[in-house]
């Protein structure tokens, strides 16, 4: 997002409120199936384009975070979505945006999303409000003990929800860390990938974190040797320790590891990082990533 828009909205403050509630989907009400066949024949017949609905579903997101607190006059109306039931597709896309939404909120939006999910307790969507916790960033310490008791359910998409938003929120180690560490040996490779990654965050203040997630990156796994990879690009604050480990998987014969391997240089923010991954000239797949790095480099200059 460009920084003056989100200076413009950040300027605008609280009376952006009202615009982008209105922007978000709406739930349709019920009618009759005969009344929507009719409806849905009428629309077709007449051929017409949509009217413009106003921005995308995107903007709007990073209108939210960029308002940050400033936006938590919409936690009741978007609390109040999130308890709705969710009958059709239509429904659960208005669900998707507003638990979204609330998470970048602040502080105030962490107890009406723990009483949504816990009032939605064994059901598969569950995950993605628990994932969206994330982006709370710091601001969802006070979320995290709640959070935990998540980390053994059944569906794997929750246990990887949890283990997304400890990454995410980065703090109480005392009770993340040895969730990540549990979740290393999950039954399924998404979790095990997810808990890498959000490791990544914590060793930044604990080099005892190095081991298992050198002994993650070096294993048979690949799916979680890229979350691996991605959380070595956390640890910003050792450029020297983590880059030689990341380096040759630049050219592994997987090129979603590579990948990962050229993103977790990108996210070092470390010169030593970009050059490294620039001089990795026989590295196929990563050709976008190596520009965007330098496309970066020359904006910082000129700024």
């Amino acid at each position: 997002m460009p920084k003056d828009a989100a200076a413009a909205i950040r300027a605008i403050g609280p009376k952006a409120v009202p615009f982008l509630l209105d922007w978000m989907p709406h739930r349709k009400p019920q009618r009759p199936p005969a009344f929507e066949w009719v409806a849905g024949w009428f629309t077709r017949w007449l051929s017409n384009p949509k009217p413009n609905e106003g921005p995308s579903s995107d903007s709007v997101e990073f209108a939210w975070w960029a308002l940050g607190t400033n936006g938590r006059s919409a936690i009741p109306t978007l609390a109040r979505i999130l308890n709705q039931p969710r009958r059709t597709m239509d429904d659960y896309s208005v669900w998707t945006e507003s638990a979204k939404a609330i998470s970048y909120l602040g502080p105030d939006a962490i107890v009406p999303m723990l009483t949504v999910a816990t009032n939605m307790e064994g059901q598969h969507e569950l995950w993605e409000l628990l994932h969206n916790f994330k982006n709370l960033g710091t601001n969802g310490a006070p979320a995290v003990p709640a959070l935990v008791r998540w980390a053994k359910d059944p569906d794997y998409f929750v246990r990887a929800g949890v283990v997304g938003a400890l990454g995410g929120i980065g703090e109480r180690p005392d009770l993340a860390v040895l969730v990540l560490l549990a979740a290393l040996n999950d039954s399924n490779s998404m979790v095990r990938r997810d808990a890498a990654d959000a490791l990544g965050v914590f060793a930044n203040d604990s080099e005892a974190l190095f081991a298992p997630l050198i002994r993650t990156l070096n294993g048979s796994d690949w799916e979680a040797c890229g979350g691996a990879l991605t959380g070595l690009g956390h640890i910003r604050k050792k450029p020297e320790a983590v880059i030689p480990l990341i380096v040759p998987h630049l050219l592994d014969d997987n090129s979603v590891v590579q990948r990962s391997a050229a993103y977790a240089l990108r996210d070092l923010g470390s010169e030593a990082g970009s050059k490294a991954m620039i001089e990795a000239t026989n590295a196929p797949n990563i050709g976008d990533i190596i520009e965007e790095v330098r496309e970066n480099a020359h904006r910082e200059q000129s700024e």
